[in-house]
């Protein structure tokens, strides 16, 4: 069978929240929001699209550093499998798009802040001491 890779650029909905599996496994979860932009000739300017929310889930190294790092509204930029499942009732058709994110990141074309890894951090550290 072959993995739906997607990569997908957005906003956090809400804050990460931490999970645990049975086994202790430690995992993060949260909501995505991505804005299609596209140029509306009519108007000669930049309009907001479609929405699409996304669950994101985040595995082990990828999860503990996104509880310590993401917050709410920050920009991202998510890789990794997408699943679609969905349910049929006789009144609705309801999908909920699910992405196991291998990679994760802030978006640096849409950050405010400088933005320093833990590499940089420690190195910083150690040109001091």
């Amino acid at each position: 069978m072959f993995e739906t890779l997607v990569t997908l650029a957005g906003r956090l909905v809400d804050d990460p929240v931490q999970r645990r599996t049975g086994d202790g496994t430690v995992w993060a979860r949260f909501r995505l929001v991505s804005t299609e932009r596209r140029y509306d000739a009519e108007i000669a300017d930049w309009v907001d699209g479609n929405v699409m929310f996304v669950s994101v889930h985040c595995w082990r190294t990828v999860g503990r550093n996104a509880l310590s790092t993401l917050k709410r509204n920050d920009p991202v930029i998510v890789h990794g499998r997408m699943r679609i499942y969905g349910q049929t009732t006789e009144l609705a058709d309801k999908r909920d798009v699910q992405i196991d994110a291998y990679h994760l990141g802030l978006d640096l074309s849409r950050c405010d802040d400088v933005v320093r890894s833990a590499a940089t951090e420690h190195a910083a550290l150690a040109a001091v001491a």
